[in-house]
């Protein structure tokens, strides 16, 4: 394959909170709905929650929140 049309095929998005997150979670399974898409890279899930999350008090909802992304990234799988 040629390296400019692979990069073509390459689809990036820059998160900015959890809420972001779980939108774009959704969004890459438009995207292997529409575009055929095979292979989908979650870098650092629990970076914006250890932020926004902070605490023991936050604990139970940042678990929540991470099972809903999970189960999400689970069922496009």
């Amino acid at each position: 394959m040629e390296p400019k049309k692979a990069l073509r095929n390459i689809y990036h998005a820059r998160i900015y909170s959890t809420d972001h997150q779980f939108q774009m979670i959704r969004a890459a399974e438009q995207a292997v709905i529409e575009k055929n898409a095979r292979f989908i890279v979650v870098d650092s899930l629990m970076a914006l929650m250890r932020s926004e999350y902070v605490g023991i008090g936050m604990l139970a909802s940042r678990q929540q929140v991470l099972n809903k992304m999970l189960h999400e990234l689970s069922r496009i799988a």
